[in-house]
């Protein structure tokens, strides 16, 4: 009976936060379906070629400094203190990672084989790093205390706020530049729920040496997953693909999104509901969240299979005949994602388990086989070859 709660409390709040992350699916699919054919396949490559760099420097953030955060307050009877060292952390992150960004835009854009046009793009996007950062700390804050109804909430307005955004703003415009700011703002429309549900003060005193002791390995691990996720279209483009094939392979991530979305969810509630049960000093009940959670992402299976089966059907009912390459990429990066939900899980129970030094040691060696796999197997196969990496390696 001492786990059954615990093991609710996980279900309970992963669902929640799923189902506000899940959003990202009927919003995401009808943005890029707007946005693609909106643009076509290069104009929407450079967007998704923008959006993977922002999103890949925006994830590192929240996985890395999510966990100890998370676990922190979990642990912590005096949270405020540590809430306000996250909140400063994520800032101080947001806004140094924004500058560098805008500081080496041209370099990053001429490595992807675009110029200047690309470089304004990112510079545009930069602006959404400090605002993300500091509605994450808000998020992370939220998970720790178990709060999951109100983080849900926080993701919804994001999502719904994006959509309606972007297509009022490229209706009204009818430039990419329009869509970027639309994400800027939903961002904004994020931190303002959090802030009216949860007042972090910016200069709370304490906490930044607890935070700091836990931050350092975890970053380092959720720097090489993040990367991992990311490398595939990065290198797809680095090494001879067009604009063209960074859309297409660009839509194939998109709708391999779900698992991942589960994971966004799932790895969090995992780690703050394991952190209160071993503050509660409840053994039975940590031991029954952590079975649950290896059995959980088996509930995905089935439907990336149904997915995988059907992926040309799909791509040519949301995106047109124009993005039918996609379909390969996509039914491999499905269990892709169903893979990583469960190392995810994973890197969760060794920090709640006070062992952050074991996910680095979990995340590095796949980063660096596939970073040589890619190599080989870009070149001779495209798109197909990259989603393989990913998928073989995951």
């Amino acid at each position: 009976m001492g786990g059954a709660r615990p093991a609710r409390q996980l279900m309970s709040g992963t669902l929640r936060v799923f189902a506000a992350e899940a959003l990202i699916v009927p919003t995401g699919i009808l943005t890029a379906v707007f946005l693609s054919r909106r643009f076509g396949p290069e104009g929407y490559g450079l967007l998704t070629l923008a959006g993977v760099v922002i999103a890949w420097v925006e994830s590192n953030v929240a996985t890395a400094l999510s966990r100890p955060v998370v676990k922190l307050v979990a642990d912590s009877k005096d949270w405020r203190a540590v809430a306000s060292a996250s909140l400063r952390l994520y800032l101080a992150c947001g806004v140094a990672l924004a500058a560098l960004l805008a500081a080496v835009a041209e370099p990053v854009a001429l490595s992807l084989g675009e110029g200047p046009q690309l470089a304004f793009y990112l510079r545009l996007y930069a602006l959404e790093i400090p605002v993300f950062c500091a509605a994450q700390a808000h998020r992370s804050v939220l998970v720790g205390l178990g709060r999951f109804r109100e983080r849900a909430w926080a993701t919804a307005a994001r999502w719904t706020a994006r959509l309606a955004l972007v297509v009022a703003l490229v209706i009204f415009t009818g430039s990419i530049a329009a869509a970027i700011c639309a994400s800027v703002l939903a961002s904004v429309v994020e931190l303002l729920f959090c802030r009216a549900r949860l007042r972090v003060s910016l200069f709370g005193a304490g906490g930044a040496r607890r935070l700091g002791g836990y931050a350092l390995p975890l970053v380092a691990s959720a720097l090489c997953l993040s990367l991992f996720g990311r490398l595939d279209l990065l290198l797809l483009k680095a090494l001879g693909g067009t604009a063209a094939d960074a859309g297409l392979y660009g839509v194939a991530q998109n709708l391999a999104l779900l698992p991942t979305l589960f994971s966004f969810a799932f790895a969090p509630t995992l780690l703050s509901t394991l952190g209160r049960a071993a503050r509660e000093g409840d053994a039975e009940g940590a031991r029954e969240v952590a079975a649950t959670a290896l059995r959980a992402p088996l509930v995905l299976a089935p439907f990336a299979a149904c997915v995988a089966g059907a992926s040309g059907e799909v791509v040519r009912l949301l995106f047109g005949a124009q993005f039918a390459g996609a379909a390969t990429p996509l039914g491999l990066l499905l269990f892709a994602s169903l893979a990583l939900v469960l190392v995810s899980a994973a890197a969760s129970m060794m920090t709640a388990a006070g062992r952050a030094s074991w996910t680095l040691h979990a995340a590095w060696p796949p980063l660096v086989v596939a970073a040589a796999l890619h190599a080989y197997a870009i070149p001779r196969a495209g798109a197909a070859g990259a989603a393989a990496v990913t998928a073989g390696v995951a």
